[in-house]
């Protein structure tokens, strides 16, 4: 799957063609190819465009609009010049870093948004706040079909979200979080960053990555929830939940010091 996302909000997303997988391409070439696909999609004549890149190699060539070593990625990278100029989009010098600091990008290049589009029962919403004696006043990652707060954020353009991509505005000063889990450590790391508290539901994985900044931040000990299948209400025809067991819901907050005994 070939995704990108601008520093507008707006992302790309799209599977590759049955030919493309058949061709069984190199990732470096697919990698040029979804930053072609990314500007052609987000980019508006006029603007200056600096890919930031997680691939050395897809960089390299892109930055020299083209290279010796390989035609195909060579005329892949020309190709993404060649269309830009046409759209009087301006290429600046691309920027490598490295997988874990390009998130959201990796995210949408692994996962469709549209598996992540589930709600939390809100009978099960309206408990675990009763519970925690908490009232969030924005919902962070949600959508026109499935926020539980008035005030909420959303992937899509939405004139009545607060914004669209809640990585890149600043949240509530007691926030609901229930993000896919690709993104938990991102989202975790910015809860501590805006000190701020959060409602937060996930999966309780202790070996997780995140999970140490999770225990890090709990105010309490997590609140159990029903299995996910029974918990979670999908928006598509047929649509298969992400793996979430067990599931819980967590009160965290950047203000807490001492790291609460849980394993």
């Amino acid at each position: 799957m070939g995704g990108a996302r601008s520093f507008r909000g707006t992302f790309f997303q799209r599977a590759w063609t049955k030919d493309e997988l058949v061709a069984d391409y190199h990732i470096n070439l697919l990698e040029i190819r979804a930053a072609r696909d990314g500007i052609s999609a987000l980019a508006q004549p006029g603007d200056c465009v600096r890919l930031h890149m997680d691939n050395m190699t897809a960089c390299a060539y892109v930055r020299k609009q083209g290279g010796t070593k390989s035609s195909l990625l060579s005329q892949e990278a020309c190709l993404l010049w060649d269309q830009s100029v046409s759209k009087n989009i301006e290429i600046l010098t691309p920027h490598w870093l490295s997988t874990k600091d390009n998130v959201e990008a990796d995210f949408l290049t692994r996962h469709s948004i549209s598996q992540w589009d589930i709600q939390l029962d809100p009978n099960i919403f309206t408990y675990i706040l009763g519970y925690f004696q908490v009232q969030p006043t924005l919902d962070a990652f949600a959508s026109p079909e499935i926020h539980q707060l008035e005030r909420y954020m959303t992937w899509y353009p939405d004139s009545k979200a607060v914004a669209q991509d809640a990585l890149l505005h600043p949240w509530d000063r007691v926030t609901y979080l229930f993000p896919p889990v690709p993104l938990l450590l991102k989202v975790l790391k910015l809860v501590r960053e805006q000190r701020i508290s959060a409602i937060l539901v996930c999966p309780h994985w202790p070996t997780a990555l995140w999970w140490s900044l999770v225990v890090e931040m709990l105010v309490v000990t997590p609140l159990p929830l029903p299995h996910y299948k029974q918990a979670l209400i999908g928006m598509g025809e047929g649509q298969v939940l992400p793996y979430l067991d067990p599931l819980v819901a967590v009160y965290i907050s950047a203000e807490i010091l001492v790291p609460a005994t849980l394993h």
